[in-house]
């Protein structure tokens, strides 16, 4: 395999950015940015940052594969779609069947991969209950704490406060109601990951491994634990979660890559 090529994938979410350049085997640089303003701009700064991480901040521009969000944004050489990405990101990271969760900031959903890496079904959670990554950093805005804090107030709870979880917008207004009745921040906390757990959990669709991506992965493990509770078997985290979709770009830039210029030494 040609080490030599670097490529670099890039999910524009909304609520980061992110980016990793991949050299075939692994990745070597990688960057988190937080969306805010243009998209333009952050998925700039996300891949001079990955560049940087990687120790190619000098390079030629690399070949380019945008997802996410706002993957026409980003000027990137080629697009594909979230699940695409998700997918090849995934069996990248964890090479065997799995029902792979995809917990980020706007639309959670189970694929079902088999052990080639095809996917064999998708269930998305219902419209009025998407949204749980942004769901979980209004709670952490109305209990006064940054988001990064939401996690440890929680395990300070003895039980989680009663959260419904059929609709975001109404899930949010019960963390309200808990309050004002005396719940306890830290019980609002984690009542608040037991909602989104219950969310995908009814979502279903779960067979063999559990494996989740996304951002809640990476910085709400209490999601999973519930989760794991529900469908009463276990559930991880893939290495990196948050960089999934990322990594699964750069994989197509590098298919894409290889194989124009496999063509092009045929024309030779």
């Amino acid at each position: 395999m040609d080490n030599t090529l670097k490529t670099v994938g890039i999910d524009v979410g909304s609520a980061c950015v992110k980016a990793v350049v991949f050299d075939g085997n692994a990745v070597i640089g990688s960057a988190v940015v937080p969306t805010r303003g243009r998209f333009q701009d952050r998925a700039r700064d996300a891949m001079a940052q990955a560049l940087d991480d990687a120790g190619l901040t000098d390079v030629d521009q690399p070949f380019t594969c945008a997802t996410g969000f706002a993957p026409d944004c980003v000027g990137a050489n080629t697009s594909q779609s979230i699940v695409s990405s998700l997918i090849l990101g995934a069996h990248a990271s964890f090479p065997e069947a799995m029902s792979l969760v995809d917990l980020g900031g706007e639309d959670p959903k189970v694929i079902s991969i088999d052990k080639n890496g095809k996917r064999t079904a998708l269930s998305s959670l219902r419209k009025c209950a998407s949204g749980s990554g942004l769901f979980l950093d209004l709670v952490a805005r109305r209990l006064d704490v940054h988001p990064s804090r939401l996690q440890s107030l929680a395990c300070n709870a003895e039980s989680p406060a009663d959260i419904g979880s059929y609709c975001s917008v109404f899930a949010l207004s019960q963390v309200y109601e808990r309050l004002r009745d005396g719940a306890s921040p830290a019980e609002v906390a984690a009542g608040a990951m037991e909602s989104v757990a219950e969310r995908v959990f009814e979502a279903g669709g779960f067979f063999g491994s559990v494996m989740v991506s996304g951002g809640l992965a990476e910085y709400y493990p209490d999601v999973l634990q519930a989760l794991s509770r529900h469908i009463k078997q276990p559930v991880k985290a893939l290495p990196g979660p948050i960089l999934i979709p990322a990594l699964g770009a750069a994989i197509k830039a590098r298919q894409i890559a290889l194989h124009e210029h496999s063509e092009l030494q045929t024309l030779k």
